[in-house]
């Protein structure tokens, strides 16, 4: 039993993050969009020039930009849904990593926190002084 708390204790801490590998991982993260973006427009293209003696026996009218139309269609209903429900979860997961590990956001926090507390107790005293309630 004292193995697998062991384990789990050290696998849920984690590192202490390396700011030059997170921006190297997170450009190549956003240059992999665009270039999934020209991939999937030469494989878009591939699939109609492979499908199209048969879908064009089935359906004389289809053409490549009804083909690219539908395409666009099925991506939009992939944003909303990615804009709608994937997107909130990504946000409140990030803000939960950034809170619980020692970030500077959360030390800033803490600090803005106390000095608003000594500011109401400095106000406090002056009302005092001044005979003013609240």
């Amino acid at each position: 039993m004292w193995f697998s708390k062991t384990v789990r204790t050290r696998i849920k801490r984690q590192l202490k993050g390396n700011i030059r590998l997170g921006g190297f991982v997170d450009t190549l993260a956003f240059t992999m969009f665009w270039m999934s973006l020209v991939n999937f427009l030469m494989m878009a293209v591939t699939t109609y020039t492979v499908t199209r003696e048969y879908t064009i026996s089935i359906f004389p009218w289809f053409s490549i930009w009804i083909f690219l139309s539908i395409l666009g269609l099925i991506i939009a209903t992939v944003m909303v849904f990615e804009y709608k429900l994937v997107y909130p979860s990504r946000v409140a997961f990030r803000n939960q990593q950034e809170y619980v590990h020692d970030s500077p956001i959360k030390k800033d926090l803490k600090d803005v926190k106390d000095e608003q507390k000594l500011v109401r107790e400095d106000l406090d005293k002056i009302k005092e002084k001044l005979g003013i309630g609240d």
